[in-house]
């Protein structure tokens, strides 16, 4: 709701949003799904919050890239292209936790990469290895300890959701990717 009346113009950069009681009052929720919006907007660069003062978008939010294709990234980028910049990030946070995460940080990507190697079969449904995806891709960045790097993940996340998503849902042979991916 906040970002689609940052695209209508009804909020605008720099206004101060309601509180959160009045935010749960109007959307009918509580105000523990309010804090979590907020957090996910704040993740984005979409919102801050300010202490003491309230949460207010941020003057310099640019809905520009979303706009130009209404959200539809599946066909608004050349597939080519997300591989490429996508296979790139990955990279860089590799290298980067192999210089910068301590033992128990790379035992914690190990164990992740087993278990869901092991809990994910061809049958297991879609949104849960996508899901899994994506956190084990966030948490990899976290691990690089370059705080750059991982707003540049949850952004290119954001961007290409649908298209992973696609990819997912579309392959048949998910458990063949993932043996490969292991070796």
């Amino acid at each position: 709701m906040i970002t689609s009346g940052i695209r209508r113009g009804t909020i605008t950069p720099g206004e101060r949003l309601p509180s959160q009681v009045e935010m749960a009052e109007l959307f009918g929720v509580s105000r523990t799904v309010i804090r979590e919006a907020i957090k996910v907007l704040e993740g984005q660069g979409i919102v801050s919050s300010i202490r003491g003062s309230g949460i207010y978008v941020n003057p310099l939010i640019d809905m520009s890239l979303e706009d130009s294709h209404n959200g539809d990234h599946a066909n608004y980028f050349c597939m080519r292209d997300i591989l490429e910049v996508g296979r790139q990030l990955w990279y860089q946070a590799l290298d980067l936790v192999v210089q910068n995460a301590d033992d128990e940080e790379i035992e914690a990507i190990a164990s992740a990469t087993r278990t869901f190697y092991k809990r994910f079969a061809d049958d297991t449904n879609i949104k849960e290895r996508y899901i899994h995806e994506t956190s084990f891709g966030l948490t990899l960045t976290k691990y690089s300890h370059n705080p750059l790097l991982h707003k540049i993940m949850v952004e290119f996340f954001q961007i290409t959701s649908d298209v992973d998503y696609e990819v997912i849902a579309d392959n048949k042979k998910y458990r063949e990717i993932l043996e490969i991916d292991l070796k």
